[in-house]
C-alpha cells in the first residue's frame, strides 16, 4: 500500500463545541494539526484508494465550557500567531 500525506481543513463552527466533519480516506494517521495562514489544518498520512470516511473533531479554546468530556479525545493544542490558544479534540463513537 502506498501512502501518501494531504492537508484538510478544520473549519472553525459556529458555536463552541460543534462537531466539525472531516472527509478523509479510512484509517488515516494524524501527522499534524497546526495553524497555517488564517485557519487550522490537519496532516494525514492516508491510502488514497481507501473510501472515505467521516470523522468528527471539537475545537475548543482556553476556558471555554466543554459539554461532553466522555466522547472527546484529546489529540492536540494549537497556538495562532495571535495569540489564540485551541484545543482540538476528536469525537469518538460511543459504544
Amino acid at each position: 500500500m502506498i501512502r501518501h500525506i494531504f492537508k484538510y481543513p478544520l473549519d472553525f463552527p459556529d458555536n463552541a463545541g460543534d462537531i466539525i466533519e472531516v472527509q478523509m480516506p479510512g484509517k488515516p494517521t494524524i501527522c499534524d494539526i497546526n495553524f497555517q495562514g488564517d485557519q487550522i489544518f490537519i496532516w494525514a498520512m492516508i491510502d488514497i484508494h481507501a473510501p472515505l470516511e467521516t470523522y468528527k473533531f471539537v475545537v475548543q479554546g482556553t476556558g471555554w465550557q466543554i459539554h461532553d468530556v466522555e466522547g472527546l479525545c484529546f489529540v492536540k493544542t494549537v497556538h495562532t500567531p495571535s495569540g489564540f490558544v485551541w484545543h482540538v479534540f476528536a469525537v469518538m463513537d460511543k459504544v
